[in-house]
């Protein structure tokens, strides 16, 4: 399901950084400098206006992209067959989005509480169930 830019500013996100690929590196996480947000974070990932997935982090959000993306570089190299790294709904889609050389916009949110950082998760994973997401692969199948 799509998401505009002006939905994401709406609901008070913010263009926080980029994934791009890389031919010499496989992909390269670029956290805007003055973009990083610490706290109770909810982030969107989105490609071509699709949102992809909402995750949430209590750590800073560029220690979380680059975690993230740096685990899904193992999937796609050398370390790909570890148990690791299997049957993950986002490593098993987002290194496809990589690999066709599409960029994945990172947006962010920081939020007051706990409670409304999960709720804003869920809510946003819920309506979009976006391709990333245990969601998404439910309805992909026709389950949702």
């Amino acid at each position: 399901m799509n998401i505009s830019n002006k939905e994401l500013h709406a609901d008070g996100f913010e263009r926080r950084g980029t994934v791009y690929p890389d031919a010499a590196t496989t992909l390269r996480v670029e956290i805007h400098k003055d973009k990083d947000v610490h706290g109770f974070v909810v982030y969107v990932m989105v490609v071509n206006h699709e949102f992809m997935k909402a995750g949430k982090t209590e750590t800073p959000f560029s220690r979380r992209m680059h975690g993230t993306f740096n685990s899904l570089k193992n999937k796609m190299g050398a370390r790909a067959a570890h148990p690791r790294y299997q049957e993950k709904t986002f490593k098993e889609h987002a290194q496809a989005t990589i690999l066709a050389k599409q960029e994945i916009e990172l947006w962010a949110r920081n939020f007051p509480s706990f409670e409304l950082m999960m709720a804003k998760e869920k809510e946003l994973n819920d309506k979009y169930q976006g391709l990333w997401t245990k969601e998404g692969k439910h309805r992909a199948r026709g389950r949702a």
